[in-house]
């Protein structure tokens, strides 16, 4: 009797875990279908001059999302014009980030972050060399590294970024 009471409660849990499983799946695939949906939304602009952060809520309006992004990285005051017509909102945000920004779905947000590309440091000459200078930032959330440590190895040259993470190096 016991091994029957036994064998029956592995046989629930079985299907228990087997309908647990589905329903996550089920709701991973619902995510990424909305997340794939939200961003093939057809938008339409005829913006000239206007603050960017005006332009990222009409945006937002149109496709019935959220922006979220760093204001230290982003600039809502800059002016942008853009004239686009039914084209997909992955589209549309390249056209207007034009590579210096990357952006991700979570939910109904799009949150948008520096680019992972980060420009090469400048060099300027000076006296029987030159000047290896540069920003160091995070590339998840665009904040200036401090106290970041900088080494040239080949001159055996370094230094430290200060609070705005600017490093200058100078290299015979």
């Amino acid at each position: 009797m016991m091994k029957q009471v036994l064998h029956h409660c592995c046989k629930v849990l079985t299907i228990l875990q087997k309908k647990l499983w589905l329903m996550a799946l089920g709701c991973t695939l619902m995510h990424c279908s909305f997340a794939q949906v939200l961003t093939e939304k057809p938008i339409s602009l005829d913006i000239k001059k206007q603050p960017l952060g005006d332009v990222l809520e009409i945006i937002s309006n149109q496709a019935d999302f959220y922006f979220s992004y760093n204001s230290n990285i982003i600039n809502k005051d800059s002016l942008v014009s853009i004239t686009v017509s039914g084209k997909p909102l992955r589209l549309v945000l390249d056209q207007l980030f034009r590579n210096r920004y990357a952006y991700r779905v979570s939910g109904k947000y799009i949150i948008v972050r520096l680019a992972a590309y980060n420009p090469p440091p400048q060099k300027s000459a000076y006296n029987n060399g030159y000047i290896l200078r540069g920003y160091i930032v995070d590339r998840e959330t665009g904040e200036a590294v401090r106290d970041a440590s900088v080494y040239e190895k080949k001159h055996l040259q370094s230094a430290l970024t200060n609070a705005n993470g600017y490093f200058a190096i100078r290299l015979k």
